[in-house]
């Protein structure tokens, strides 16, 4: 089984628990292709060393950074590696007739070879659909729109570049990195996710679909869902954490991160990788901050709406007094009382830190959805807020006709 991926030193763990949870699954020799510009010796050793027990043989395919210009967008969310797969074609021995081309941030779930070993029938690569299913136009921004105007037209479906069963045999012959950045010229270097938008715009008529929640399921998407670990563990193959990462903070956390930590556990570097998890998230105030800043949000709308029923009580003939701002009481924040119970503010000293049953505070953090719910709800009394808002002052603007 040939797989491919693009890296750089940042994501070498990431990269590890992929390839290790795709050999787990898959009792086959796995030959794994990484696209990179900064791996050392030393580097492709550490990861030999961690997948050893397996039957895998890494190969560095290195890209040089001189081929890419600065007009080529790139942000923290999509790397300048990103735009390693469209240098394949060139980089990739004769011998490569399919690969299996696999993000950093996805775990192999299940056996795969009947995905791997399916028929193109004729097409450039296998594909999915983006975002689980969720990849309406309304959802992408106005240069996708403008530039895929006739593509939807035609029942296109744009699709997800980070799980790609690539036959290459076949596209060697017709494609090169030079063919993709003439369609980035066309673009105007204006695509909002690079190499995804590039492959979607030439290949979009030469793909197949596969079923998009087995093979390439985004977790977000399944937790927002309300899908759980169970129905995603027993039930999925390819499992894809994009925008915020399993080993991050600042980020609210859920039960089907469990699966991609499971994998890290097996790998020699899980202690280390967990010890910078836990303090990053105990020294983290965004998940906090973020939940105070829409507590604001609430509380300033409600003293707007309570205004806005003043006046509208004043119109119609009633007593309305401003609340005495000395009075007005002291806001606490539910995350400051002694009763939270949704995590994500801790004690910061090194003392707590030391003191942390490491794998009990992961486990605890991934199965407690306290914070996300109570966030959730204060969105929904905004909106309710809101319109109650547009309701009052409906009636007042009627009212002063």
């Amino acid at each position: 089984m040939n797989i491919g991926t693009a890296l750089n030193k940042k994501y070498i763990p990431y990269t590890t628990v992929m390839i290790a949870s795709l050999c787990i699954n898959n009792k086959c020799h796995v030959d794994a292709y990484l696209f990179n510009s900064e791996l050392e010796g030393s580097d492709l050793e550490k990861m030999g060393k961690a997948l050893s027990s397996f039957d895998v043989t890494l190969h560095s395919i290195v890209v040089d950074k001189k081929n890419f210009n600065e007009k080529m967008p790139r942000s923290e969310q999509w790397s300048l590696e990103a735009y390693y797969r469209l240098f394949m074609f060139e980089l990739l021995s004769d011998t490569v007739e399919r690969m299996l081309y696999l993000d950093g941030d996805i775990v192999v779930n299940k056996d795969i070879s009947m995905f791997y070993d399916s028929s193109f029938d004729g097409a450039d690569m296998v594909v999915c659909d983006d975002k689980s299913g969720l990849n309406k136009p309304e959802s992408y921004g106005n240069k996708h729109r403008e530039m895929f105007a006739d593509a939807y037209k035609k029942g296109f479906r744009y699709f997800n570049s980070g799980v790609l069963l690539i036959n290459v045999k076949d596209m060697r012959k017709r494609y090169s990195f030079d063919t993709y950045l003439e369609a980035m010229k066309k673009w105007n270097y204006e695509m909002e996710a690079p190499d995804q938008d590039i492959l979607n715009f030439l290949h979009w008529e030469r793909v197949k679909y596969a079923d998009c929640k087995v093979y390439d399921l985004f977790a977000r998407v399944a937790h927002n869902q309300n899908k759980t670990y169970s129905d995603v563990k027993e039930n999925v193959a390819i499992i894809h954490y994009t925008g915020y990462k399993p080993w991050e903070s600042g980020n609210f956390h859920f039960d089907i991160e469990k699966i991609w930590w499971e994998y890290a556990k097996e790998m020699p570097f899980f202690k280390e990788l967990l010890d910078s998890f836990v303090i990053d998230v105990v020294s983290d105030r965004k998940v906090a901050d973020y939940i105070r800043s829409v507590e604001k949000e609430r509380n300033e709308k409600k003293k707007l709406l309570s205004k806005v029923l003043g006046t509208l009580e004043k119109i119609m003939g009633g007593s309305s007094k401003e609340m005495d701002k000395e009075k007005e009481p002291i806001f606490v924040s539910e995350i400051d009382k002694s009763s939270w119970n949704g995590g994500y503010i801790y004690p910061s000293s090194g003392e707590y830190i030391k003191s942390i049953d490491k794998e009990k505070f992961l486990d605890d953090i991934l199965s407690n959805d306290n914070a996300e719910n109570y966030v959730l709800s204060l969105y929904d009394e905004i909106d309710e807020i809101d319109k109650a808002l547009q309701k009052a002052n409906g009636i007042i603007a009627f009212l002063q006709v």
